[in-house]
């Protein structure tokens, strides 16, 4: 019961790493992609 309660904890946290890893990505790609545009 225990370990579930756990992995349970883990999930929500996964997902904001995942959340917090697409955010990086894309603060990252938009100005490269806004560079390759203006040129």
């Amino acid at each position: 019961l225990i370990t579930l309660l756990i992995f349970f904890n883990l999930i929500p946290s996964f997902k904001l790493f995942i959340y917090f890893f697409f955010i990086s990505v894309y603060i990252f790609l938009i100005p490269l992609f806004f560079r390759y545009i203006s040129k």
